[in-house]
């Protein structure tokens, strides 16, 4: 999947560029990977679309649990939010996986279209830039195969082994840098983004209005685990201060559940030649962005858990609207609300994970399964997100 981008200088290479570049520091890792069955251990090497049992969708699974398990590791050490985000992102970017991907050998017996064949095998890791794509691709694939046949624990009790040597390393970088990366000054926790489509958004919001007496008592569970002394508190672009820890906990958290949800209503997707990942990944746009978590966060009126002194605190007794029915005069101002709910959204969950991670999840999933349900079969109609599960026939006259 799309992740940032970070390429080294070669007269100054960081710590992890330098512990992902010797071998004989991977060589137990090469001996010990997970034993997969042949047939998923083939898909997994398989990186050529539009062909049978390609690791398509099995690469976009890989993304969600190798994100949420590298939060989760590097939130235990960190000792601030800025520390969270910079080791998070430099552990589970391209570049890094890619490195990784390489030093396991997971690229020696792949499946790769030509290009990225020639892109992979021209690649060393003693130069120091960054990696082709597509071996950041087999490991997230490899990532995916592994929790498939063995599940969540085993799979991050193995990567776990894997990132704690990295996020030491990208720790120790980041300690020692002296400008801070562009993205901490960025909005990135909610996405206001919309499919091409609004009419998807209108009818998934038309069925929130539909079944927010249901979504409200639902969230009752996780409602309680807020600390009744919480004040959400924002900065001048919309960013929560105090709970960042818990939202960015929260984001992945609810990207894995959404992913889990889809595989487990939707199993034929596995055999999908083209649009598998195409079909899961606008689902959660659907489902995880400010018109919808904006929306559950209004229903569930977190914004009293706002600041007095929060210049949206004053929209609280304003229901939002679906995107047919707002004006371009408010669109600004109840685009920041939108956020802002959206983050408390994702903080309680946050908090609710802090108390209890497996009543959490099972929370969350019950939670969220009407939603992606919904937008399933809101896609489903629109003949761009139908899955190609074989390949056409050819008749010859």
């Amino acid at each position: 999947m799309r992740r940032p981008s970070y390429t080294h200088n070669p007269s100054s290479p960081s710590e992890l560029c330098l512990i992902l570049g010797q071998a004989d520091n991977w060589r137990h890792a090469r001996r010990s990977l997970p034993k997969l069955s042949e047939g998923r251990l083939e898909q997994a090497r398989n990186s050529r679309l539009g062909t049978e049992k390609n690791n398509d969708l099995m690469e976009f699974v890989g993304d969600r649990v190798v994100n949420l398990t590298c939060a989760l590791m590097v939130a235990k050490d960190s000792f601030c939010p800025d520390q969270q985000k910079v080791v998070d992102r430099a552990v589970s970017s391209n570049d890094t996986l890619g490195r990784l991907a390489y030093q396991l050998h997971l690229h020696r017996k792949a499946r790769l279209d030509d290009i990225d064949s020639e892109d992979v095998f021209g690649w060393g890791p003693q130069h120091y830039t960054s990696p082709p794509k597509a071996l950041a691709d087999l490991f997230e694939a490899y990532a995916g195969a592994v929790y498939e046949e063995h599940g969540w624990d085993a799979t991050k009790e193995w990567l776990e082994t894997l990132f704690t040597p990295l996020i030491e390393k990208a720790t120790e970088d980041h300690l020692k840098q002296s400008v801070l990366p562009g993205y901490l000054t960025q909005a990135i926790y909610i996405s206001h983004e919309l499919l091409d489509n609004p009419v998807h958004q209108e009818k998934l919001h038309d069925y929130l209005e539909f079944k927010a007496k249901q979504f409200l008592t639902m969230a009752e569970p996780a409602l309680s685990a807020l600390p009744q002394s919480t004040k959400f508190v924002f900065g001048a672009k919309g960013d929560i201060g105090n709970d960042r820890d818990m939202v960015e906990i929260a984001t992945h958290l609810v990207k894995f559940w959404v992913c889990e949800i889809f595989m487990s209503l939707y199993p034929e997707n596995r055999e999908a030649l083209l649009k598998g990942p195409h079909l899961v990944s606008s689902i959660t746009i659907l489902v995880t962005n400010t018109w919808t978590l904006g929306c559950l966060g209004s229903l569930l009126k977190l914004e009293s858990f706002f600041d007095v002194e929060d210049p949206d605190f004053s929209l609280f007794n304003k229901r939002l609207k679906s995107p047919r029915s707002e004006s371009a005069e408010t669109n600004n101002r109840k685009a920041a609300f939108r956020g802002k709910l959206t983050q408390a959204v994702y903080a309680m969950i946050g908090w609710y994970h802090s108390k209890d991670a497996a009543a959490a999840k099972k929370w969350g999933i019950k939670w969220l399964r009407p939603l992606v349900t919904r937008a399933h079969d809101i896609l489903m109609e629109d003949p761009r997100f139908v899955r190609c599960l074989k390949r056409p026939e050819f008749h010859r006259n």
